[in-house]
């Protein structure tokens, strides 16, 4: 189910409800490691709270994100997951596409701060 957040244009799915501690623990890596990364890659926000987790982001992706997520917790019941597996995971998704079609139209800002005190 898809659920609105506080700004029309993100969507926001709640929970999957995975349950497995050992398999979640695989899925979100050390310090959550695995999900800041396909939070970065993506430019989603994923939230979770014990076996509840939340994805905020562009509706279309978070759709995506979820099944990703998914998919990852499956393979977890077979093996550790990696950077580089997670890696792989994003590459192979159809995140490629979108991702590549969002470049044409990407903006890069550089922000530069001046050091206090020296």
């Amino acid at each position: 189910m898809l659920g609105w957040g506080r700004n029309p244009s993100k969507a926001s799915a709640p929970g999957l409800g995975l349950n497995d501690t050992r398999r979640l623990a695989r899925l979100c890596g050390h310090l959550d490691d695995h999900l800041r990364q396909i939070e970065e890659r993506l430019g989603i926000e994923i939230n979770n709270r014990g076996n509840q987790f939340r994805v905020i982001g562009d509706e279309s992706i978070v759709h995506e994100s979820v099944s990703l997520l998914k998919a990852l917790y499956e393979e977890t019941a077979n093996s550790d997951l990696t950077a580089e597996k997670i890696h792989l995971s994003l590459q192979q998704s159809s995140f490629e596409s979108m991702n590549d079609a969002d470049d044409a139209d990407a903006v890069q800002w550089t922000v530069t701060t001046r050091q206090i005190g020296r």
